[in-house]
């Protein structure tokens, strides 16, 4: 009997260990796949939550520099790795009140790019205490090669806290 099993081990190891590299890279991509998902999270709070507190001196505040600024500093260890320069779009668009924001919809969120929903949206944060923050970007994968590459894209709305002597529940 013991003549029919050699080579059995071989067998089972070239087959076996084959499958057992894939799913520890599978395994790792989807653990840093969690870790930069989280990450940005976490980035785009912090700097959020900094920035909102910024005082204006009465002319227009740069609140996407600064939080452009502070996502640089917020973000961990990784951050240059998994989100190379130009990889990321931060996009900041204000709002003048709570009905506004009520009226947009995510049908005319979607289609404000094409100029046709919400005008009320705004470059300028002069007198506007609604700012929707975005942060975009491309994850592509870091050790697996049959991972598709993935566009995550977070928003975070707040009250801008020195612009909110403006904002008026209608």
């Amino acid at each position: 009997m013991r003549k029919y099993q050699i080579g059995s081990f071989t067998v089972e190891a070239a087959m076996g260990i084959p499958i057992f590299i894939l799913v520890v890279l599978t395994w790792i991509e989807i653990c840093v796949a969690i870790y930069s998902i989280s990450m940005s999270d976490h980035a785009l709070t912090q700097a959020v939550s900094a920035t909102k507190k910024t005082i204006s001196d009465g002319s227009s505040v740069k609140y996407n520099q600064l939080v452009e600024n502070k996502l640089k500093e917020q973000a961990g260890f990784l951050w240059s790795h998994v989100m190379k320069p130009g990889t990321y779009k931060l996009e900041v668009e204000y709002l003048p009140s709570y009905s506004d924001l009520v009226n947009c919809s995510a049908i005319d969120i979607k289609k404000k790019s094409s100029g046709s929903a919400c005008s009320n949206f705004s470059q300028k944060s002069h007198d506007k205490a609604i700012a929707i923050y975005s942060l975009g970007f491309d994850y592509s994968p870091v050790v697996s090669v049959w991972f598709p590459e993935l566009t995550i894209k977070r928003e975070i709305i707040v009250i801008q806290e020195h612009e909110r002597s403006k904002y008026r529940i209608r």
